[in-house]
């Protein structure tokens, strides 16, 4: 072995925190046993260093794991919440006691309820939704064409529907109550009360 390259194994063992015998032959010579030693110091630190490094990646993993799980659950319960309406009650207030434990001290993103089609039925057993024509027709013109490309869109998805029959009861305080004319006669709308509905003053 060269005097460069017994230098160079020399410093790269002394690095890895063994340490070089040389006695009785002085710097110039390493003991075949100290060189032994030195080199199963430094293999063992470096299976050390590489298991730390599977470790830790591991453990990343883990953690990246429980952040996705953790992250599910906020949006779960905060849309729970946000579906009750704001109603004050001890189940929306647990819930509120379990998203506080949840939710990370920078508060993290926020639902956005109003892109939830479950949040707009709350929390109801309500199957269907209605909504009056009349006041369809005097929704600006860009939603009308948004509305009328997503009902195309939905009757694309279900091209075999059973051909079911619908009919609306109109109720008032539970009980049921004749149809206003207003709500139907959408060819001849009444603009007075249609402002009321939108509450906007005459």
């Amino acid at each position: 072995m060269t005097e460069v390259h017994r230098y160079q194994v020399v410093t790269m063992l002394s690095a890895a925190g063994a340490t070089i015998g040389y006695d009785p032959h002085g710097p110039e010579v390493v003991m075949a046993s100290a060189f032994d030693e030195a080199t199963r110091l430094f293999l063992d630190a470096a299976e050390r260093c590489v298991a730390s490094e599977r470790r830790e990646k591991e453990l990343q993993q883990r953690l990246t794991a429980a952040d996705e799980r953790a992250d599910a659950a906020i949006a779960f319960v905060t849309r729970l919440i946000e579906c009750a309406g704001g109603q004050p009650s001890i189940a929306t207030g647990y819930l509120r006691d379990i998203l506080d434990v949840l939710k990370p001290e920078d508060g993290g993103d926020e639902h956005d309820a109003t892109k939830d089609l479950a949040c707009y039925f709350g929390l109801t057993y309500a199957s269907w939704l209605t909504l009056p024509r009349v006041l369809m027709e005097a929704m600006p013109e860009e939603w009308k064409r948004s509305m009328a490309t997503l009902l195309n869109q939905y009757d694309d998805a279900y091209p075999n529907q059973p051909s079911y029959g619908t009919t609306v009861r109109v109720t008032v305080d539970g009980k049921m109550v004749r149809t206003p004319e207003w709500l139907i006669n959408y060819r001849h709308p009444d603009r007075a009360i249609i402002n009321q509905v939108r509450g906007l003053k005459d």
